[in-house]
């Protein structure tokens, strides 16, 4: 049982780390599928005559826009969502699948809402995932499309002349969101995943005295602060640092960092990062994986004060004082 749990952690983190390149590829889909769409309207817009005319355009421009607005979402928003539906699944799927090896270790006694949430279906935690307050489904079926709808309307009101700034005005815009809108999905999809694992771990059939250890997704996106934090222990029914007691505290919007058991998870074991040679598992304490990895050290603390802690000139708690001053 310990083997397949030390499998699953590894398959864990191994897609932790993997988020951001999970995440670049999902946007990177969406927009290069979006982009005809853009053109497609642009060129109907033109078409319909709308931007000389000025009889009747409100009410032309009102029919154009819902039109529109059913074109972006038919041909762009429901595809994009059964896009990230199969590119995020299996990853969600990995994280149910330790979070179940866990509850199997515990006994199988489990009723916390961790345990509960790791047979919930995939599509369902994509499609539920927030942003901005509402479901990603209704943000890439509905909202991006009355987005541009939106924008289009308000631009060719203004006639042909203004209307030949559509790249700034609509599809620059409407590109910044989508891009923002699908990297909070994934995030809050993760953010899930990491609150199931939580709940499990914070059930007294699971943990037991010697506590959680905090362990952070090693990259360079990883923040300073999760660096300093990666290794340390924390028990239950005491509040620390990002800790009330039972549950992680996020230090900061979109932290990834997990809380792993202490029976699963000690200071020096072995498990994955993505330094400068890419994804590798690694062993050892977090600042053998700074002296060994150069150049994504600069990229999280930055040329200057990244080199300094490489130089052995700043232990890592002063570097991560000094770049959060």
């Amino acid at each position: 049982m310990a083997a397949d749990l030390d499998a699953q952690i590894e398959a864990f983190l191994r897609n932790a780390t993997a988020q951001r390149k999970t995440e670049d590829r999902a946007i990177r889909q969406a927009l290069q599928s979006l982009a005809p769409v853009l053109t497609s309207i642009r060129r109907r817009v033109e078409d319909s005559g709308i931007l000389e005319t000025t009889i009747g355009r409100q009410q032309i421009l009102r029919s154009l826009a819902s039109a529109i607005a059913r074109q972006v979402q038919l041909d762009w928003g429901a595809p994009t969502l059964a896009a990230l539906q199969e590119s995020l699944t299996p990853w969600i799927e990995s994280q149910q699948q330790f979070a179940r090896k866990m509850v199997e270790t515990a006994g199988g006694t489990l009723t916390s809402p961790g345990a509960a949430a790791a047979a919930k279906p995939p599509a369902q935690i994509i499609n539920g995932a927030i942003v901005n307050g509402k479901p990603l489904a209704e943000n890439l079926t509905v909202s991006l499309p009355a987005l541009v709808a939106d924008k289009v309307q308000r631009l060719a009101i203004m006639g042909g002349e203004v209307f030949a700034e559509y790249d700034s005005a609509v599809v620059r815009i409407v590109n910044n969101s989508v891009e923002a809108t699908i990297r909070s999905g994934v995030h809050s999809s993760g953010s899930f995943a990491q609150q199931m694992i939580y709940a499990i771990e914070a059930d007294p059939a699971w943990a037991d005295s010697r506590g959680m250890i905090w362990t952070a997704v090693l990259d360079s996106r990883v923040c300073p602060i999760c660096v300093g934090m990666d290794g340390t222990r924390l028990k239950l029914g005491e509040p620390g640092r990002y800790w009330d007691g039972a549950q992680k505290i996020d230090p900061h919007l979109n932290c990834r960092c997990y809380l792993l058991p202490f029976i699963a998870r000690t200071k020096g074991s072995e498990r994955y990062a993505e330094g400068d040679q890419g994804l590798e598992q690694i062993s050892g304490k977090v600042t053998d994986w700074i002296k060994a990895n150069p150049d994504t050290t600069r990229s999280i603390f930055g040329k200057k004060l990244g080199q300094r802690l490489l130089d052995g000139d700043l232990t890592l708690d002063r570097a991560i004082k000094e770049w959060a001053t």
